[in-house]
C-alpha cells in the first residue's frame, strides 16, 4: 500500500506557524498536532526526501527540532483528515464545507471543497486574511488573478463577489486540477484555471492581483503585476517593513492586516505610473 513520508517536528508554537509555511514549498499535502500542541506531524508525497526537508528545516528555523516519523498509509490518513475537516467560516460572507459533509443551514455563501492534495484549506492565517480583503476589495466586473490559487478557494471568493473573469495561475498539475474540479462544483463559470508559473507571463494584468505565497515568490512576481490593487498574503508580520521597501517604483503599501505572526498588505499602484 502506497504510504506518505512523515516528518516530526517541535517547537514554539509561533515557530511551527512558520515552518508550515516552509514545508508548503516541498509539497507538504497536510500536518497534525500530536499529544502536545508544541509539535505536529507533517505528510508528503510518496517520493519527497524527508531527510533533505529536514536539514533545509533546519537550516531555515534553528529553533525548532525535526525528525523523521514513521511513513503513514495513504487510506489511513486520508480518512482521518476527512473526519476531522469538517468546516468551518471563512471572512465575514463564506462558509467552506467539505464536499462529504451534508449542507448545513447556514446563513452564509457555503463554498464546497475537497482540497484532495492540494495546499489551502482555508484555515491557514495567511488565506483567511486574503479572503476577507477580497470581500472588500472585489467589484461587480473585475478581472482578479490569483498567483498561485492551490485549491481555487481564493479564486471562488473572488467569482461569488461579482468578478466578470478570475484567472486562477497555479504551477502545480495536481492542485491545478483540484481547483479546477472545485471551481466545477461550486458552478463558477467566471474562474479559468492555468496550469502555470508567473513566470510564463510578461504582464499579470487586472483589477485585483491575490497572492497568498510564500515572500521570495512575492518578491519576484510583483515586478510581473499590473493592476491598480494587489492583495499580497504569506508574509511575516516582521517581514513587512523590509518588503515594502523593495516595492517596485509606484507601489505603495495603503493597508496592513494581521492574524497572528502573519501580514497581509493591500498595495496599491499609481495610475501615474506607465506600466
Amino acid at each position: 500500500m502506497p504510504s506518505y513520508p512523515v516528518l516530526e517536528i517541535a517547537g514554539a508554537a509561533e515557530d511551527l506557524e512558520i515552518a508550515l509555511s516552509y514545508l508548503s514549498d516541498w509539497g507538504c499535502l497536510g500536518a497534525e498536532e500530536l499529544s502536545s500542541s508544541s509539535s505536529l506531524r507533517a505528510f508528503f508525497p510518496e517520493e519527497t526526501d524527508v531527510a533533505a526537508v529536514a536539514r533545509d528545516l533546519g537550516d531555515k528555523l534553528p529553533r525548532v527540532a525535526c525528525r523523521e516519523g514513521a511513513s503513514q498509509p495513504v487510506q489511513d490518513w486520508l480518512a482521518a483528515w476527512k473526519e476531522s475537516f469538517t468546516g468551518f467560516s471563512l471572512g465575514e460572507s463564506y462558509f467552506v464545507l467539505p464536499t462529504w459533509c451534508p449542507q448545513p443551514s447556514i446563513d452564509r455563501t457555503v463554498l464546497r471543497l475537497d482540497p484532495e492534495q492540494a495546499f489551502g484549506t482555508g484555515t491557514h492565517d495567511t488565506t483567511r486574511l486574503a479572503a476577507t480583503l477580497l470581500e472588500r476589495l472585489v467589484r461587480p466586473g473585475d478581472r482578479v488573478i490569483d498567483l498561485g490559487a492551490g485549491t481555487g478557494i481564493l479564486a471562488m471568493v473572488a467569482g461569488h463577489q461579482g468578478a466578470a473573469e478570475v484567472v486562477a495561475i497555479e504551477p502545480d498539475e495536481d492542485a491545478a486540477r483540484c481547483a479546477l474540479d472545485n471551481v466545477a462544483r461550486n458552478a463558477l463559470g467566471c474562474i479559468q484555471v492555468e496550469t502555470a508559473s508567473y513566470e510564463s507571463y510578461e504582464r499579470l494584468e487586472g483589477d485585483v492581483i491575490v497572492a497568498n505565497i510564500t515572500r521570495p515568490i512575492l518578491e519576484v512576481a510583483i515586478s510581473r503585476m499590473d493592476a491598480p490593487t494587489l492583495v499580497l498574503s504569506g508574509l511575516l508580520v516582521e517581514e513587512v517593513d523590509d518588503f515594502a521597501e523593495i516595492l517596485p517604483p509606484g507601489f505603495r503599501v495603503r493597508e496592513t492586516w494581521t492574524s497572528g505572526e502573519w501580514a497581509a498588505l493591500v498595495i496599491a499602484m499609481d495610475a501615474s505610473v506607465g506600466r
